[in-house]
Order: structure tokens, then C-alpha cells, then sequence
């Protein structure tokens, strides 16, 4: 009876060593399947063959993971999910350049997972050196594709500073323009306003004569004329309240000498 028992359990732990070598071979077989269509979305031609192809290598790269879960295989799941990841942003990518860059991150991580496997597989340390040197390469391969992947950060923020500069000095360049308009509208109003001015005050003064009011036509009025310079501090609309101040300045002040000769 315990022969049998022990038979039995032999024949189990054969079939379970079995699923797991069976499974494992099968994912490792899939690998290959990954490298396959990363590489061809790598070379493709153009944008949709490039997201057909890491569309493709991402499937099989899941059905890999679904391995395995009958597969203990040290190193493997970590570049499963890296490469799932990177294969998943260049399928759907900003451009061009970012497809191309998300599917090489990618193919970095299938070698790893090949080689995870392969060291699996000898399940000794013949390969031990050869296994460390490759590790050291994807290690490098890594850094350059974190350095390459900063460098495309450092450009993107370049290149919206610069969009932003140009847009800033488009904004400066409008408003300039717009305000050399308006001081030559101020500068033709300061002109027109003054000579009306001008005529305004003799025209009154000319009115208190005929009145003979003595007090109106010997006032004095202070100088309305001002420097062009002064328009440059100031809007076109703070230029006409100040002419429109100075005529009723004029208007009113000789206004309070007619009614005072009135009453006489």
C-alpha cells in the first residue's frame, strides 16, 4: 500500500514538474514571438504598422504573463510588466519619435526576459559570467534610454519656452503697435485741440467786450499748450479729459465774471 501511495506521489509531482517545465517552455517560446513584433514595430515604415506591430507584441506579451502563473522563473515577471508598459505608450504615442522610443525601452526588456529565461532553463552556473556581462548590457542599455528619455524632456520643455517667448513677444509687438497708433491719435488731437482752444478763449474774450464786462476780457488764463512728451505717459482717453477740462476752465471762469457784471 505505501509503495503504491509513494508511486503516486512520484507520478504527481512528475506531472506538476511537467506543467511548470511545459508552461515555462511555452512562454519562453512566446518571448521569442515578443522579440519578434517588437523588432518589427521597431522597423517599420510608418506610424500604423508601428502601432499594429507593439499592438501585436503586446498581446503576447499577456498571454507570456498568464504563464506565468505555472512558471517559477526568477526575473521574468518584472520585465513582463516593464515591457508591457512601454509597449502599451507606444501604441498609442504622441508622435512618431515617441513610438519609436517606447518600442526600443521595450525591446530592452524582451532581452531581458529571454535571457531571465534562458538562465531558467540551465538551471546551473556554467553561464554565470556570460549572464552577468548581458545584465551589465541591458543595465547600460537602461541608463541610456533613462538618459535619452530626459534629454526629450529637457527638449519638449525647451521648445515650450521658446513657443511661449515667441508668443509673449508677439503680444508685445501687437501692443506696441497699438499704442504707437494711439500716441499719434493723441499727438493730432493735442494739435487740433490747442488751435480750438486758442480760438475758443479769444472768441469768449472777444463776447465780453461786446458785453463791455472789463472783469472778463482782462482775464488771464493759464497755458493749455504742453509738451508732446508728456502724451507718451498717458492714454488717448486721459488726453481728451484734459482738453475737455481746460474748455470748461475757460468757459466757467469767464461764466463768473459776465454774471457779476450783470448784476451792476
Amino acid at each position: 500500500m505505501k509503495k503504491n501511495i509513494t508511486l503516486l506521489c512520484l507520478v504527481f509531482t512528475s506531472m506538476l514538474s511537467f506543467a511548470y517545465e511545459s508552461d515555462c517552455a511555452e512562454a519562453q517560446s512566446k518571448a521569442l514571438y515578443v522579440k519578434l513584433h517588437t523588432k518589427k514595430a521597431l522597423k517599420a515604415d510608418n506610424f500604423d504598422h508601428q502601432k499594429y506591430f507593439a499592438k501585436r507584441a503586446v498581446k503576447v506579451f499577456e498571454e507570456t504573463q498568464n504563464l506565468m502563473n505555472n512558471c517559477a522563473c526568477n526575473g521574468a515577471s518584472d520585465a513582463i510588466y516593464d515591457g508591457i508598459e512601454n509597449l502599451k505608450k507606444a501604441i498609442d504615442p504622441l508622435d512618431w519619435d515617441a513610438g519609436r522610443f517606447y518600442t526600443q525601452k521595450a525591446l530592452v526588456f524582451v532581452e531581458d526576459l529571454i535571457t531571465a529565461f534562458d538562465n531558467c532553463s540551465l538551471g546551473n552556473d556554467s553561464n554565470k559570467d556570460a549572464f552577468s556581462n548581458e545584465v551589465d548590457n541591458i543595465d547600460l542599455k537602461k541608463k541610456e534610454l533613462n538618459l535619452i528619455e530626459a534629454q526629450q524632456e529637457l527638449l519638449k520643455k525647451q521648445q515650450t519656452l521658446l513657443e511661449e517667448q515667441k508668443q509673449l513677444e508677439a503680444k508685445l509687438n501687437k501692443q506696441k503697435t497699438e499704442r504707437s497708433a494711439e500716441l499719434r491719435q493723441q499727438k493730432e488731437l493735442k494739435s487740433k485741440a490747442e488751435i480750438a482752444l486758442n480760438n475758443f478763449e479769444n472768441s469768449i474774450l472777444e463776447l465780453a467786450k461786446v458785453l463791455d464786462c472789463r472783469e472778463a476780457y482782462n482775464l488771464t488764463f493759464e497755458s493749455y499748450n504742453r509738451a508732446e512728451k508728456t502724451l507718451e505717459s498717458e492714454s488717448l482717453s486721459t488726453t481728451k479729459k484734459y482738453y475737455t477740462q481746460r474748455a470748461k476752465d475757460i468757459s466757467s471762469k469767464v461764466l463768473v465774471k459776465l454774471q457779476d457784471c450783470s448784476r451792476k
